[in-house]
Protein backbone atom coordinates (compact mmCIF):
# COMPACT_ATOMS: atom_id res chain seq x y z
CA UNK A 1 0.00 0.00 0.00
CA UNK A 2 1.68 3.14 -0.83
CA UNK A 3 2.46 5.92 1.50
CA UNK A 4 -0.09 7.68 3.06
CA UNK A 5 -2.81 5.79 2.18
CA UNK A 6 -5.59 5.29 4.71
CA UNK A 7 -5.69 2.53 6.32
CA UNK A 8 -8.74 0.90 7.51
CA UNK A 9 -11.02 2.84 10.37
CA UNK A 10 -10.34 1.77 13.99
CA UNK A 11 -11.32 3.94 16.12
CA UNK A 12 -13.64 6.29 14.35
CA UNK A 13 -16.63 3.68 14.33
CA UNK A 14 -19.77 5.99 14.91
CA UNK A 15 -19.20 8.04 11.78
CA UNK A 16 -23.47 8.16 10.44
CA UNK A 17 -24.96 9.48 7.65
CA UNK A 18 -25.85 12.96 8.17
CA UNK A 19 -23.22 13.87 10.32
CA UNK A 20 -21.10 17.29 10.21
CA UNK A 21 -17.40 16.36 12.09
CA UNK A 22 -14.24 18.55 12.00
CA UNK A 23 -10.08 17.62 12.59
CA UNK A 24 -8.65 21.18 13.57
CA UNK A 25 -10.02 23.25 10.60
CA UNK A 26 -10.90 20.83 8.14
CA UNK A 27 -14.54 19.81 7.99
CA UNK A 28 -16.25 16.47 6.88
CA UNK A 29 -19.53 16.04 6.59
CA UNK A 30 -21.58 13.06 5.14
CA UNK A 31 -24.19 13.01 3.05
CA UNK A 32 -25.78 12.32 -0.83
CA UNK A 33 -24.54 14.75 -3.24
CA UNK A 34 -27.95 13.90 -5.04
CA UNK A 35 -29.97 15.27 -2.48
CA UNK A 36 -27.35 18.28 -1.70
CA UNK A 37 -28.88 19.14 1.72
CA UNK A 38 -25.54 18.10 3.62
CA UNK A 39 -23.70 20.14 0.60
CA UNK A 40 -25.30 23.40 1.33
CA UNK A 41 -24.97 22.68 5.21
CA UNK A 42 -21.33 21.77 4.32
CA UNK A 43 -20.81 24.86 2.51
CA UNK A 44 -23.57 27.51 3.82
CA UNK A 45 -21.46 30.81 4.86
CA UNK A 46 -18.27 29.24 3.72
CA UNK A 47 -16.16 30.99 1.99
CA UNK A 48 -14.71 29.07 -1.01
CA UNK A 49 -11.46 29.10 -3.88
CA UNK A 50 -10.73 26.35 -5.12
CA UNK A 51 -12.78 23.02 -5.53
CA UNK A 52 -11.55 19.38 -6.15
CA UNK A 53 -12.74 16.38 -6.37
CA UNK A 54 -12.13 12.53 -7.97
CA UNK A 55 -15.88 11.03 -7.61
CA UNK A 56 -16.48 7.15 -7.67
CA UNK A 57 -17.96 6.57 -11.00
CA UNK A 58 -16.70 3.13 -10.69
CA UNK A 59 -16.10 2.41 -7.02
CA UNK A 60 -16.94 -0.46 -5.47
CA UNK A 61 -17.34 0.73 -1.85
CA UNK A 62 -19.49 3.40 -2.63
CA UNK A 63 -21.67 1.01 -5.00
CA UNK A 64 -21.78 -0.98 -2.07
CA UNK A 65 -22.17 0.84 0.79
CA UNK A 66 -25.32 2.97 -1.07
CA UNK A 67 -27.46 -1.01 -2.52
CA UNK A 68 -26.93 -1.76 1.25
CA UNK A 69 -28.41 1.56 2.41
CA UNK A 70 -30.62 1.74 -0.46
CA UNK A 71 -29.38 4.57 -1.42
CA UNK A 72 -29.48 3.83 -5.37
CA UNK A 73 -29.13 6.99 -7.54
CA UNK A 74 -26.77 7.66 -9.83
CA UNK A 75 -24.02 8.63 -7.85
CA UNK A 76 -23.60 4.55 -6.56
CA UNK A 77 -24.31 3.12 -10.35
CA UNK A 78 -21.52 2.96 -13.32
CA UNK A 79 -22.67 5.76 -15.62
CA UNK A 80 -21.43 8.73 -17.72
CA UNK A 81 -20.94 11.55 -15.26
CA UNK A 82 -24.02 13.13 -17.28
CA UNK A 83 -26.52 12.40 -14.43
CA UNK A 84 -24.88 13.73 -11.71
CA UNK A 85 -22.12 16.43 -12.19
CA UNK A 86 -23.93 19.26 -12.11
CA UNK A 87 -25.10 18.26 -8.67
CA UNK A 88 -21.53 17.47 -7.46
CA UNK A 89 -20.34 20.63 -9.07
CA UNK A 90 -23.11 23.04 -8.16
CA UNK A 91 -21.09 25.26 -5.69
CA UNK A 92 -18.62 25.64 -8.27
CA UNK A 93 -20.81 26.49 -10.95
CA UNK A 94 -23.11 29.26 -8.69
CA UNK A 95 -19.65 30.39 -7.36
CA UNK A 96 -17.61 31.08 -10.35
CA UNK A 97 -15.02 28.76 -9.19
CA UNK A 98 -12.23 27.00 -10.94
CA UNK A 99 -12.72 23.37 -10.42
CA UNK A 100 -10.59 20.20 -10.91
CA UNK A 101 -12.49 16.91 -11.62
CA UNK A 102 -11.21 13.54 -12.14
CA UNK A 103 -12.92 11.48 -14.81
CA UNK A 104 -12.39 8.08 -16.36
CA UNK A 105 -10.79 7.58 -19.91
CA UNK A 106 -14.58 6.21 -20.92
CA UNK A 107 -16.44 8.47 -20.03
CA UNK A 108 -14.07 11.19 -20.93
CA UNK A 109 -16.05 12.80 -23.98
CA UNK A 110 -19.51 13.02 -22.13
CA UNK A 111 -18.06 14.20 -19.06
CA UNK A 112 -16.30 17.21 -21.17
CA UNK A 113 -19.68 17.97 -22.84
CA UNK A 114 -21.54 18.12 -19.56
CA UNK A 115 -19.12 20.81 -18.10
CA UNK A 116 -19.40 22.89 -21.72
CA UNK A 117 -23.21 22.47 -20.76
CA UNK A 118 -22.76 23.88 -17.34
CA UNK A 119 -21.02 26.84 -19.18
CA UNK A 120 -17.47 25.84 -17.72
CA UNK A 121 -14.30 26.82 -19.73
CA UNK A 122 -11.81 23.73 -20.04
CA UNK A 123 -9.01 25.42 -19.24
CA UNK A 124 -6.48 21.92 -18.58
CA UNK A 125 -6.78 18.31 -19.35
CA UNK A 126 -3.97 15.51 -18.66
CA UNK A 127 -3.91 12.06 -18.34
CA UNK A 128 -3.10 10.24 -14.61
CA UNK A 129 -3.03 7.28 -12.74
CA UNK A 130 -4.73 5.87 -9.54
CA UNK A 131 -2.59 5.62 -6.85
CA UNK A 132 -3.73 2.77 -5.19
CA UNK A 133 -2.24 0.52 -7.81
CA UNK A 134 -1.49 2.77 -11.20
CA UNK A 135 -3.22 0.08 -13.28
CA UNK A 136 -6.13 2.17 -14.10
CA UNK A 137 -5.70 5.53 -15.87
CA UNK A 138 -7.53 8.52 -15.71
CA UNK A 139 -8.17 12.18 -16.99
CA UNK A 140 -7.61 14.96 -14.74
CA UNK A 141 -9.78 18.73 -15.69
CA UNK A 142 -9.42 22.25 -15.08
CA UNK A 143 -13.05 23.31 -15.44
CA UNK A 144 -13.35 27.06 -14.91
CA UNK A 145 -16.71 28.53 -13.75
CA UNK A 146 -15.49 31.90 -13.97
CA UNK A 147 -12.41 33.43 -15.50
CA UNK A 148 -9.16 32.60 -13.36
CA UNK A 149 -5.58 33.59 -13.96
CA UNK A 150 -3.86 30.67 -12.24
CA UNK A 151 -1.10 28.66 -13.15
CA UNK A 152 -1.95 25.52 -13.89
CA UNK A 153 0.91 22.49 -13.19
CA UNK A 154 1.69 19.84 -15.21
CA UNK A 155 -0.11 16.76 -13.68
CA UNK A 156 0.92 14.42 -16.85
CA UNK A 157 1.43 10.73 -15.41
CA UNK A 158 0.87 11.77 -11.37
CA UNK A 159 -1.32 9.76 -9.01
CA UNK A 160 -4.25 11.27 -7.99
CA UNK A 161 -3.35 11.22 -4.19
CA UNK A 162 -0.71 13.92 -4.67
CA UNK A 163 -2.28 15.93 -7.71
CA UNK A 164 -4.58 18.33 -5.23
CA UNK A 165 -1.82 19.68 -3.49
CA UNK A 166 -0.03 20.74 -7.13
CA UNK A 167 -3.16 22.23 -7.30
CA UNK A 168 -3.54 23.97 -4.30
CA UNK A 169 -0.02 25.10 -3.99
CA UNK A 170 -0.21 26.58 -7.56
CA UNK A 171 -3.18 28.74 -6.40
CA UNK A 172 -0.39 31.35 -5.36
CA UNK A 173 -1.83 31.81 -1.97
CA UNK A 174 -3.30 29.68 0.38
CA UNK A 175 -7.41 28.86 0.90
CA UNK A 176 -10.44 26.87 0.94
CA UNK A 177 -10.68 23.69 -0.67
CA UNK A 178 -14.02 22.10 -1.28
CA UNK A 179 -14.40 18.32 -1.90
CA UNK A 180 -17.48 17.01 -3.27
CA UNK A 181 -17.00 13.12 -3.60
CA UNK A 182 -14.09 13.32 -0.66
CA UNK A 183 -13.38 9.42 -0.58
CA UNK A 184 -10.76 8.68 1.48
CA UNK A 185 -9.46 11.80 2.00
CA UNK A 186 -6.39 12.33 -0.55
CA UNK A 187 -7.87 15.91 -0.69
CA UNK A 188 -7.84 16.70 2.84
CA UNK A 189 -4.27 15.56 3.27
CA UNK A 190 -2.80 17.60 0.72
CA UNK A 191 -4.55 20.55 2.24
CA UNK A 192 -3.05 19.87 5.62
CA UNK A 193 0.21 19.65 3.75
CA UNK A 194 0.15 22.84 2.05
CA UNK A 195 -1.72 24.93 4.77
CA UNK A 196 -4.92 24.88 3.11
CA UNK A 197 -8.43 24.34 4.99
CA UNK A 198 -10.39 21.66 3.57
CA UNK A 199 -14.35 21.09 3.61
CA UNK A 200 -15.15 17.21 2.39
CA UNK A 201 -18.57 15.80 1.62
CA UNK A 202 -18.78 12.02 1.16
CA UNK A 203 -21.29 9.65 0.98
CA UNK A 204 -20.06 6.63 2.56
CA UNK A 205 -19.88 6.76 6.46
CA UNK A 206 -17.00 3.89 6.53
CA UNK A 207 -14.97 5.69 3.96
CA UNK A 208 -15.25 9.24 5.84
CA UNK A 209 -14.35 7.66 9.07
CA UNK A 210 -11.04 6.18 7.23
CA UNK A 211 -10.23 9.69 5.69
CA UNK A 212 -10.64 11.65 9.33
CA UNK A 213 -8.44 8.65 10.74
CA UNK A 214 -5.46 9.56 8.20
CA UNK A 215 -5.32 13.16 8.82
CA UNK A 216 -5.84 12.42 12.71
CA UNK A 217 -2.54 10.72 11.78
CA UNK A 218 -1.15 13.26 9.57
CA UNK A 219 -1.99 16.57 12.15
CA UNK A 220 -1.87 15.39 15.18
CA UNK A 221 -5.36 16.60 15.90
CA UNK A 222 -8.22 14.83 17.31
CA UNK A 223 -11.72 14.35 14.98
CA UNK A 224 -14.72 16.02 16.69
CA UNK A 225 -18.33 15.51 16.05
CA UNK A 226 -19.64 19.04 15.32
CA UNK A 227 -23.11 18.42 14.93
CA UNK A 228 -25.61 15.11 14.60
CA UNK A 229 -29.38 15.12 12.59
CA UNK A 230 -30.38 11.68 13.97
Amino acid sequence: MPAGYPKLATRLTDVRYGDLWGVGQHRFICGDAEDGVEMHRLTDGEHIDLVYSDPPWNNGDAKSWRTQSKRDGAVGRNVVATDVVPKILSVAQARGLLAYVESGLPTLDGFITMLRAMDATIVGQWETWTTVNKKRKNALIAADFGQHTVRLPDFTGMGDGVTPGYAMRAWGHTGTVLDPCSGLGFTSRNAAESGWRSLNHELNPNRMARAMESLEDLTGQTAQLIERTA
